[in-house]
């Protein structure tokens, strides 16, 4: 009976998400040191010519001096059909009392669209605090990634940023909660595309 209400739920974020892109993610939640995660994610791109998707994402923070290192692949049935990324979140100022979490993400990427090949290079300045919801901590953040695509089937690059905002937080339902789930809205700032991503991530030490 729990797996099948865990499945129904799964079933019904996914119908409902909407971009295929690498985004913030779980950069922003608060990963012990040596911990790893691997976590699939929904994705749809919410602009002309976009499709439903799927990403899987490698999460893990090394240790206590270092920050949250991500990597992973995403297909697409749009026309930004591919996606292989990876990046690190590095934390400036600590979630501590009333003071949010400030972080900077580093992200490259390889990204086909259209049929041409990109190579992306953006920097995301992320700000997140946690709160109590219901009893469940959840970290709400938002973030800009911006910087270069390098169209490598024609030789040119263009700027590109789009605003990400999300939240992370421990599944939120009895049995469940060593999962970690994300959900992730972005929307177009310039020469990108908006869409919505929904995950759940699976501790694997």
């Amino acid at each position: 009976m729990k797996t099948a209400s865990f499945c129904t739920l799964i079933i019904g974020l996914t119908l409902s998400a909407g971009a295929l892109a690498s985004g913030v993610g779980y950069s922003t939640f608060p990963l012990a040191k040596n911990k790893k995660m691997i976590s699939t994610e929904m994705t749809g791109d919410l602009s002309n010519d976009g499709g439903m998707g799927l990403q899987a994402r490698f999460i893990t923070r090394p240790s206590s001096l270092m920050g949250i290192i991500d990597a992973g692949i995403g297909i697409s049935g749009g026309e930004r059909d591919f996606s292989l990324f990876a990046g690190y979140d590095h934390e400036l100022y600590p979630d501590y009392k009333n003071q949010p979490r400030f972080s900077v993400k580093g992200m490259a990427e390889r990204v086909t669209e259209y049929g041409d090949s990109k190579n992306k290079i953006t920097f995301s300045p992320n700000v997140t605090k946690g709160f109590s919801f219901w009893g469940y901590e959840g970290y709400p953040y938002i973030g800009m990634p911006m910087g270069l695509a390098l169209n490598t089937s024609k030789g040119t690059y263009e700027n590109v940023a789009e605003l990400a905002m999300g939240l992370s937080g421990k599944f939120p339902v009895r049995g469940y909660t060593h999962l970690t789930a994300n959900i992730e809205a972005s929307v177009n700032v310039l020469n990108s595309y908006s869409g919505v991503s929904v995950g759940i991530s699976y501790p694997i030490n």
